[in-house]
């Protein structure tokens, strides 16, 4: 099988003094054979179980790591705020409508609240505080290669990007569940006033009592 190469114009004028004892078919087929023994070697070797183990090993430690720092943030705030709302009281949105307020009177994104002013008024339902706090002690539990690692590896953690996920997805659910709340309510007294128009429009035009009649028919 015939190939051909491209030499660089360079490299030609290099080899210039070599021609008279240099076999260029015969460099390029000794290159591009040692090139494929070192590929098969590197397979055998690969394929040796011990060797396989330790690759096993690493390839697992490495996705372990990835996936501490692969948290989806929006979708544990999410989870969090369909708990919240299910265990949610009346006077658990009071002091959420209050908070919002707040926000508002600063001009500031509804999700823009510290978690000491929010957590823990329902028991039993995680909290923009409670997961900051799980994931930094799962965080710093680490191994000191864990945090070479992720130096070597260019990685770090945006806590403040951390906590607005978490708190956006949060807050952007639970909104929706005030607006529902509050179109339900709405409707509810919409059909109270349809009712009480639709009974006063029944009512029977006011008829005069005969003795009033009888009294008009005397003085008249």
């Amino acid at each position: 099988m015939r190939i051909g190469i491209n030499i660089p114009n360079e490299l030609m004028k290099r080899l210039e003094p070599l021609k008279p004892e240099l076999n260029i078919s015969q460099v390029c087929r000794e290159a591009l054979a040692a090139k494929a023994e070192q590929y098969e070697r590197a397979i055998t070797d690969l394929n040796d179980d011990d060797t396989k183990s330790a690759l096993e090993r690493t390839s697992s430690e490495e996705i372990r790591r990835l996936s501490l720092l692969n948290v989806n943030w929006a979708e544990l705030g999410y989870q969090d705020a369909v708990a919240w709302v299910k265990a949610a009281t009346w006077k658990d949105w009071n002091h959420w409508r209050s908070i919002q307020d707040l926000l508002q009177r600063q001009n500031r994104p509804a999700w823009d609240i510290q978690p000491r002013l929010f957590d823990g008024t329902v028991e039993d339902v995680k909290y923009h505080g409670d997961r900051l706090h799980d994931f930094h002690d799962l965080i710093f539990e680490q191994s000191d290669e864990f945090f070479e690692w992720m130096d070597d590896n260019g990685l770090e953690i945006d806590w403040r990007d951390v906590a607005r996920e978490h708190k956006q997805a949060w807050f952007a659910y639970v909104e929706a569940a005030w607006r529902l709340i509050q179109q339900q309510r709405d409707d509810h007294f919409e059909e109270i006033r349809k009712e009480r128009l639709t009974r006063h429009m029944a009512r029977s035009q006011p008829e005069i009592p005969e003795h009033i009649l009888s009294d008009i028919s005397r003085t008249s």
